[in-house]
């Protein structure tokens, strides 16, 4: 598991620290930032991988890898991405997360997220494959195309509903799960025991979602 996943409970910051490794086509970027006073979260991560689990302070901890792919015609030089980095905004009680550069060709993403329990959070990817194991929180996932693996503790979960475009569902630790499958495409809704309503919505790919119960 990456460092910053490892050691998120251990960070000591003030405020949004910042550090850069670089190369003219390949940075680090990382971002800690408060949000104790923050209920909604809200991520859209372009394309690549987005990894997200718990951290155990107030502190929201970003780690983003941006390396950029071959570009051009003749696809002779790679992207120049020093200039891109991790852009957040924070409106109300919400706080959003995205890059600096909305241009996603010719990149390769990795986020890596840390976070503290919010009320509300949604992750939005337009290819690649989000794996999150969250808090108590209601949920919203959004994935163009590839594969989503989702972690939500059953005691804190209400309704829960799973739909693929193209591609297979699957739903562990539910009650009362129903299935519904079309030519191609494919729906599933279960229930936890709790209030928070999870949606995962995959337009072509799979999608996995365990209730867990509490060890």
């Amino acid at each position: 598991m990456p460092n910053l996943l490892k050691i998120s409970g251990a960070f000591i910051a003030l405020g949004v620290s910042q550090l850069a490794l670089a190369s003219d086509h390949f940075v680090v970027r990382e971002h800690h930032i408060d949000v104790s006073d923050i209920n909604e979260f809200r991520i859209d991560a372009g394309v690549g991988v987005l990894d997200v689990v718990p951290s155990y302070d107030d502190m929201l901890h970003i780690e983003v890898e941006i390396e950029g792919n071959r570009e051009g015609f003749f696809r002779r030089s790679k992207r120049d991405v020093t200039d891109i980095d991790v852009k957040t905004r924070v409106k109300g009680d919400t706080i959003y997360v995205e890059l600096n550069d909305d241009d996603y060709d010719d990149l390769e993403l990795h986020w890596r997220i840390a976070m503290p329990q919010f009320k509300r959070t949604e992750l939005d990817l337009s290819v690649g494959q989000i794996n999150a194991e969250l808090g108590a929180t209601a949920l919203e996932v959004d994935l163009g195309v590839g594969e989503a693996n989702i972690t939500v503790p059953r005691h804190s979960v209400g309704k829960v509903n799973v739909d693929v475009g193209v591609g297979g569902v699957h739903l562990r630790g539910a009650n009362d799960i129903e299935r519904h499958r079309a030519i191609v495409s494919e729906e599933i809704s279960g229930f936890g025991d709790g209030e928070y309503e999870v949606e995962v919505d995959v337009g072509v790919g799979e999608a996995t979602v365990v209730l867990a119960r509490e060890s």
